[in-house]
């Protein structure tokens, strides 16, 4: 008897503790939370901007919510600060630390005068590539001949279309070989036939 009490006083406790932690799990996994740059809503892995300058989401941040994440941009377009002081990295695949909605319109998927617009992208972590800086749709993008490792591309855009860059393809910028190709042999000009001699008397 006094087994069977000792067995439900010390199972009853962590059971309850079990059950506590699954109930919070489960409203966290539900939770929509904010910060000053996005507000998040963990169950459908979706991000609401609160500023054009707001960073994509880092590796840690990624590794709770998987890699394919949805971001909805502002509504009010950016201002010319915003499209001045951008810090878009790259060009189709952007480096993880450029801002999101900013990198949409530089790959123009969405609208600067507008604003709006949700998008779909795809998290590349430990993918090392080259970022090529381009001047598109108002925006300039850095580049650089060091490799970056950690980027992102955009797999849908606004109106739910894709965006021709296939989901885990490797899109990698490869630096230019430096290697001479071998060349082949050159060859001199073809000797001509000799003539055959000739039997008669000279003049």
């Amino acid at each position: 008897m006094r087994t069977r009490r000792l067995t439900v006083a010390v199972v009853q406790p962590i059971l309850t503790l079990v059950l506590s932690l699954t109930a919070v799990g489960a409203v966290e996994a539900q939770a929509v939370y904010c910060n000053d740059r996005w507000c998040v809503d963990a169950a459908t892995r979706t991000l609401t901007y609160q500023s054009w300058t707001a960073p994509h989401p880092a590796p840690y941040e990624i590794s709770k919510w998987g890699a394919i994440v949805h971001h909805v941009c502002p509504d009010t377009p950016p201002s010319a600060e915003d499209l001045r002081t951008t810090r878009v990295r790259g060009t189709d695949m952007y480096s993880l630390h450029s801002p999101t909605c900013l990198a949409a319109i530089h790959a123009g998927l969405i609208s600067a005068t507008t604003g709006g617009g949700t998008l779909t992208t795809e998290t590349r972590l430990q993918e090392r590539f080259i970022a090529v800086a381009s001047q598109r749709n108002g925006i300039s993008s850095e580049g650089g001949p060091r490799p970056v490792s950690d980027a992102f591309v955009f797999v849908s855009d606004s109106a739910g279309g894709t965006t021709g860059v296939p989901s885990g393809g490797a899109v990698v910028a490869e630096r230019p070989s430096t290697t001479a190709a071998p060349t082949e042999p050159r060859q001199g000009p073809a000797a001509k036939p000799s003539e055959p001699a000739s039997t008669g008397p000279r003049p």
